[in-house]
């Protein structure tokens, strides 16, 4: 019997053996720390791959000085108290008695350390404590566990948590454009009629011609802002056109005027005429309206806010720009500014000197690729407790002149009692457009929806000069309705109305002939000259 059993028990103790150097290989190769602790005797063990990711050995674990503050835990448990980390210590405490005072001893809990040469780390730990006795009489035997470190997998959650709250970040604005998409449609027909019939009545009224330009002051300002905000909003890009620099700083000026604190006070600097820049309007608001948040937040208490345009001196690009000629847009503010060591990495990603509920780190990194993407050039001043100045540089448009002046509004185009159609589904606005066609002199037809402007355009069509159509309309959209009038009238020339601004078939309406869009709001003078520009007399052509 005795043989039979040390034959069995001869190969167990080998496999045994087998077993243990298979999971200390197992342990190495997943880097994971192995830990045990002898209550009775206070002593510990640590593999080397725990010591590993704590930064020091078990005797030098065992030098730091435990905490008394965890009640019920032997100073075994407490070995590492230095190394957690103080933000994490509370946290792992309870967690502690939480394991001495609960049935399973079980210990789980995710917590960061301090290592010796100062990184920060971030570690799982679970273990488990077995107890001898009952009552008053229990007590802890020994305490056995496992640590692994799981920084990387922490960044990477960090990341993605950061990549999710810009998707969702991206999914809210999305959200916000299609919504003020509809608000600005909805306001600036409320603004149209406003707009159109205001030249008539300080015709019909001069007296009170000071009362009538407060309104349309107002009324322009009120369509100046559902145009910005409904561009940044939605982000309509892509057109790049002859830009005036003083125009795109005055219009900044309004912005901010209208939504800062008005414990900060806007100071503008720029020449009434200077060389003008081919860019995309709105990207460029884009950037100017960055650059102008980051001063406000610089300025908690309220300060000064510069906005300038002006030409670039010889040289203010820096040697490694091209060689163009420059205009300047400066925004400076009298805040707090920047520490140095900060300057070099403000146009990286993600990197802000706001708190996490702030900002997202990408405001200035988005202007730098913007200004970029026109061949301009930004550049940053500042010091701290000096406040900041950024300079946007870019290239003077070619063939500008030295100077660009501001023009002037032409002399308002009248007709000659020709027959014009105008299409929209708004009563107020059709109302608006019969008086003010009528006031320059064309014959107004009216429709309200675009089966009655088709059936206008039949009847008519022999001396019908121009159609004016709504984009937006129900049942049937001015580009169905333009597509439906070009197979019986292919040259009649056409003019699309959008209360939107962002009009997306543009390509379409260019293939069907259409040439000349009118953004809602409009005025009399707005509506003139897209009349002047389909049946106008046009302008000599070179012999």
């Amino acid at each position: 019997m005795h043989v039979a059993v040390a034959a069995e028990t001869a190969p167990l103790a080998a496999d045994t053996v087998l077993i243990d150097e298979r999971l200390r290989q197992v342990i190495r190769l997943s880097n994971i720390g192995v830990f045990e602790h002898d209550h009775a005797t206070d002593e510990i063990y640590w593999s080397p791959e725990q010591r590993e990711i704590y930064g020091v050995s078990a005797q030098e674990a065992l030098a730091f000085t435990n905490n008394p503050a965890a009640a019920g835990a032997s100073s075994g448990d407490l070995q590492t108290w230095a190394l957690i980390h103080p933000d994490d210590r509370e946290r792992v405490a309870a967690a502690m008695q939480r394991a001495h005072a609960g049935d399973d001893g079980l210990f789980d809990l995710e917590y960061r350390i301090m290592r010796r040469d100062g990184s920060e780390r971030w570690i799982a730990t679970r273990s488990q404590t077995f107890f001898a006795g009952e009552g008053s009489e229990r007590r802890a035997v020994r305490t056995i566990g496992a640590t692994q470190d799981i920084t990387d997998r922490k960044r990477g959650d960090a990341e993605q948590w950061q990549l999710e709250r810009q998707a969702s970040r991206t999914q809210r604005l999305e959200s916000i454009g299609t919504l003020a998409g509809g608000i600005a449609h909805d306001l600036n027909n409320a603004l149209t009629p406003i707009l159109m019939m205001l030249d008539l009545l300080k015709e019909t009224y001069p007296t009170e011609s000071e009362a009538l330009e407060t309104v349309e002051r107002s009324a322009n300002h009120a369509a100046e802002m559902v145009r910005h905000l409904l561009s940044f909003a939605k982000g309509n890009e892509g057109r790049r056109m002859r830009l005036q620099p003083r125009l795109l700083v005055k219009e900044m000026e309004k912005i901010v005027k209208g939504t800062f604190p008005k414990n900060i006070r806007i100071h503008l600097r720029c020449p009434k005429e200077l060389p003008g820049i081919v860019g995309d309007a709105t990207q460029l608001h884009q950037v100017l309206l960055n650059l102008c948040v980051n001063a406000r937040d610089a300025m908690p208490e309220g300060g000064v806010l510069t906005l300038e345009a002006a030409p670039a001196d010889a040289g203010e690009a820096g040697p490694d720009a091209a060689p163009h000629r420059y205009v300047v847009l400066r925004v400076s503010d009298t805040g707090t500014g920047i520490e140095p060591d900060m300057v070099e990495r403000i146009f990286d990603p993600f990197f802000s000197t706001k708190g996490a509920d702030k900002g997202t780190g990408l405001g200035l990194f988005t202007a730098a690729g913007i200004v970029k993407g026109h061949d301009g050039v930004i550049r940053v001043q500042s010091a701290p407790g000096k406040g900041s100045t950024f300079s946007v540089l870019l290239p003077v448009a070619a063939g500008a002149n030295d100077v660009e002046p501001e023009r002037e509004s032409a002399a308002t185009f009248m007709g000659n009692r020709e027959l014009v159609l105008y299409v929209d589904d708004e009563g107020e606005v059709r109302t608006a457009a019969r008086a003010v066609l009528a006031r320059l002199n064309f014959t107004p037809l009216i429709a309200k929806d675009a089966m009655g402007g088709l059936l206008q355009a039949m009847q008519h069509r022999t001396e019908l000069r121009a159609v004016i159509t709504d984009l937006h309309m129900p049942q049937m959209d001015g580009l169905a309705f333009v597509r439906a009038l070009r197979r019986t009238l292919p040259d009649l020339p056409v003019i699309v109305a959008s209360g939107r601004l962002d009009v997306g078939p543009g390509k379409e309406l260019k293939r069907l002939g259409v040439t000349v869009l009118l953004d809602k709001p409009f005025t009399q003078a707005m509506l003139a000259n897209a009349l002047r520009a389909v049946i106008g007399p046009k302008d000599p052509q070179p012999v």
